[in-house]
Order: C-alpha cells, then structure tokens, then sequence
C-alpha cells in the first residue's frame, strides 16, 4: 500500500510539474513575464531589437556624437499601443500594414508625394488629404470616395493661408475636425492648429491657434490633443484655445517625429534612430533617448 501511495504522490507531483513548465512556456512565448515586460523581438538584418520600448537601452554621454548624426539614420521608429504595452516598429513596416486608407491616386498638381509626405481622414463623403513636401510645397484636398472628384479646400480667410499649406495630421475633437500645419526651414519655423468644416457641402479650413513651432505629430486624449512641436512637448485644448508646455528638449525636429503614446505619466515619441521618453514626476519633467541596439549608432545612411 505504500508503495501505490508513493506512485500516486509522484504521479500528481508529475502533473504539476508539467502544468507548471506548460505555463512557463506559454508565458514565454507570449512574450510576457509577471513584471509587465514583453520580450517579443524582432530582427533585422544588422540586428535584433524588443519590441517593448521599455527593453532599449538610454543612449551614453559618450554616445551623443552618433545622435547628432541620426538625422540620416535608415531607421525610422513608429512608436504604439498593444494592450497597454508600449511597442515600436519600423515606420515602413507598420505603413505597409495600415488597413483604411485611400487606393486611389492621391496625385496632385501634376506631383506625386511620397508615402510618408501625406496624411488622410476619411469622412462622410470620401477623403481629407493632406501633404507637406516641406519646403517643396504643400496642400489640402479633398477627394471623393472613389478618387474621381477632387478639389482643393480653400481658407476661409486668404490671410491663413500663408505658411499653412502644409499639414503634418488630422485628429477629431468632439465632433469637429483640427489639422496640424506648419514649416520648420533654415529661417522659418511656425505651427498653427486648422478647424476643417462644410459650408454648403463644401469644405473649408481656417486658422484657429499659432502654436510657435512647427509641429511633427499629435495624440488626441479625450477632449486634448498633445502635441510633439520641432523641440517642444505641448498640450492643447481646441475648445479653449489654451496651451501648456509639458517639456522643452533639443531640436528633435531634425529627427522627423512621427507619433506619440502616452502611458501614466510617460510619454513616448517614435524617430529616427531612436524613441525620446519624457517622463513627468511631481510636475517635474525628464527627458530620455532610447535606442534599440548600439547598431542603430553605426547606420547614419539612410537608405
């Protein structure tokens, strides 16, 4: 009898084990551990990166040279939210898997721009298409739902037309429509907020807010829109037309910013090279670069 009660014991500690090793694998081929942490990676051809930006590594004092040339970095980093999880992927390739967007030909005035040079918003009949060429130009269009019919939207005041033609991204606030628009070249750097709206089925724009820089990106949080300026972290309130500065850094607008998540009291801002992570403390703020792998440093040429 004892010896079947030995059986019996181990046969559960046997289970148990399996159960135990089954749930280890799982968790980490998930990509998830109890501290919060994806280790999700990705690879590329000079190197393997996390996906988890709270896996990269803050850049060194003795590094700061390589960051002055990461303008002409060939990577781009798109910075997003998986389940509470703040991931990064190359900008090229979270493009190449972007679902609602237009299939016509965006083409205008004879000039085509290149994918990361237009922004769109689709609305009730067809398309919002905006372009910033930076210093080669600019516009505002809009496009029917097939691409067919186009026109382009006009300011309701010809004064707020200077400067503004080029427009960085959309975002709705309580109904209403805003665009980003802005120039950051030699001499010139101004930014302003648009209020896009229809009169008489047709769409028109105005100047609502000069927000003194050029901007790069946006992130809508209810009724407020954060937005990342050429070296400025800001918060707007359309409704209000108030601005508050959360963080004034270095001249990120040379490294291109192209989006930004918020989680608690962090943000993160995807560019070349690597991602800025600005934290706010007890009203304090601080500031971050992180890269993926010391790789990033030795690739300036953007191909």
């Amino acid at each position: 009898m004892k010896t079947n009660k030995t059986v019996i014991y181990n046969t559960k500690l046997g289970l148990t084990t399996i159960l135990l090793f089954s749930l280890f694998i799982f968790t980490f081929c998930s990509g998830n551990t109890r501290s919060g942490l994806s280790y999700e990676t990705h690879k590329l051809k000079d190197f393997t990166y996390y996906t988890d930006i709270r896996q990269w590594k803050v850049i060194t004092p003795s590094q700061h040279k390589a960051l002055a040339m990461a303008d002409n970095s060939k990577y781009e980093w798109k910075v997003y939210l998986d389940n509470g999880i703040p991931r990064v992927s190359l900008r090229d390739e979270w493009e190449k898997q972007s679902k609602n967007v237009p299939t016509f030909n965006m083409e205008i005035r004879g000039f085509r721009f290149k994918s990361s040079e237009y922004c769109f918003l689709k609305v009730s009949d067809g398309w919002l298409v905006g372009y910033n060429a930076g210093e080669f130009g600019g516009g505002l269009v809009w496009f029917s739902k097939n691409g067919k019919k186009h026109y382009e939207i006009k300011f309701l005041r010809k004064r707020d037309g200077y400067g503004n033609d080029r427009i960085h991204q959309f975002e709705t606030v309580n109904g209403k429509i805003y665009a980003l628009a802005g120039l950051a070249h030699l001499f010139t750097n101004e930014g302003h907020i648009l209020h896009l709206f229809k009169r008489k089925g047709k769409w028109f724009v105005q100047q609502v807010l000069d927000i003194g820089e050029s901007p790069q990106t946006m992130l809508r949080e209810k009724s407020e829109l954060f937005i990342v300026t050429t070296r400025r972290l800001i918060k707007v309130s359309p409704e209000t037309l108030k601005i508050t500065l959360i963080y004034k850094g270095f001249y990120w607008g040379s490294l291109y910013p192209n989006s930004i998540i918020h989680l608690k009291n962090i943000f993160y801002i995807g560019m070349r090279q690597g991602v800025v992570k600005i934290t706010v403390t007890r009203g304090k703020t601080s500031m971050e670069y992180l890269i993926p792998h010391p790789g990033v440093l030795k690739n300036h040429v953007k191909q």
